[in-house]
């Protein structure tokens, strides 16, 4: 069952996740990060991601997928780290690392709750 948040709620929790991080507390600053991300994997999968972000491991990301009960999602995360790594190391096997982030970026695109589900659980139960 999807949660239902009032339209004016939600877009004033994703104003706030809009703001610098630097400026968010502990609760917001997780959810944030997750929303950034969501973005640019939904706009350009994780290539776009680490195009960003760099493929370094972002142990802050990963946290805050867990904090907001996207354990499938962070294990997808690392998984594309691992093989942006890989990719790193050069050579042949640069073809089958890309089509190894797109076949997770499918799987990123079918988890179910997705993560616009996963920040309203988290919006509702930080009202604050």
């Amino acid at each position: 069952m999807k949660t239902q948040l009032d339209p004016n709620h939600w877009n004033a929790c994703l104003g706030v996740l809009s703001r610098p991080l630097d400026s968010l507390d502990d609760v917001q600053r997780p959810a944030a990060r997750v929303f950034e991300y969501y973005g640019r994997v939904m706009n350009g999968g994780h290539s776009l991601h680490f195009d960003v972000h760099g493929d370094s491991p972002d142990e802050e990301l990963l946290r805050a997928l867990k904090t907001l009960g996207a354990d499938g999602h962070a294990r997808i995360l690392a998984e594309a780290f691992f093989l942006g790594r890989d990719a790193k190391r050069g050579g042949s096997e640069e073809d089958y690392v890309s089509e190894s982030i797109e076949q997770l970026d499918m799987q990123f695109g079918r988890l179910s709750p997705d993560i616009p589900e996963l920040l309203a659980r988290y919006f509702q139960a930080h009202p604050e």
